[in-house]
């Protein structure tokens, strides 16, 4: 961490976004006790910053800290604030149960039947039908970060628009093209995110 601050100058502000976002994970201690050390160092180095490289390597500081741990909970939430998406399952975040819905790998054992997905919403693509009216494609990730495809025709489009990313319960009758599946979709509800305070349980 001292090597770094003194190679790059980096200041506080991006130094405490690499560190929550698992950029130095490599050292194998806690995001914790990571910000702790970067802002005592920062604080330390702040006279040197900006200023001609040292002639000669310090060794780094030792810091003496308490235990500090991180929650799997706490990184994905700074992963989804720092840079809009994560880079684990982001269903760690899901204020459901993936369990009680239909996954990506069963819709061929649907097909014809109504169902109900929890998904991950990843883009949408826009057509215009020829009456004019406004109809999309989506695509979701499940729990497994399996694709579900879904066709969303223009009453189901305006009922139910999808503006931002987020976790959504999909119902629909499963239909298979070419072998593909994919969800004619009738109801769309969001799903919210679990409370941040559960990092803070055992």
């Amino acid at each position: 961490m001292q090597d770094f601050i003194e190679r790059t100058n980096v200041g506080i502000k991006n130094l405490n976004k690499l560190i929550s976002i698992g950029a130095f994970a490599f050292t194998g201690k806690s995001k914790k006790r990571l910000l702790w050390e970067a802002a005592s160092l920062q604080k330390n180095n702040q006279p040197l910053l900006h200023t001609m490289p040292a002639l000669f390597e310090e060794a780094p500081v030792e810091f003496s800290l308490p235990d500090l741990t991180d929650h799997p909970l706490d990184d994905v939430y700074d992963e989804m604030e720092l840079m809009g998406f994560s880079h684990t399952n982001p269903f760690s975040l899901v204020d459901d149960d993936p369990k009680k819905y239909v996954c990506a790998k069963d819709l061929h054992k649907h097909v014809g039947k109504t169902v109900t997905c929890l998904t991950y919403f990843v883009v949408r693509k826009h057509v215009i039908t020829k009456n004019k009216d406004e109809m999309f494609f989506g695509t979701f990730m499940d729990q497994h970060l399996d694709w579900i495809d879904t066709v969303h025709f223009p009453d189901v489009a305006r009922r139910y628009p999808l503006h931002t990313n987020g976790f959504y319960r999909i119902t629909g009758k499963v239909v298979t093209d070419f072998g593909t599946c994919s969800i004619e979709v009738q109801k769309v509800i969001r799903v919210g995110y679990r409370s941040r305070s559960y990092a803070n349980l055992g």
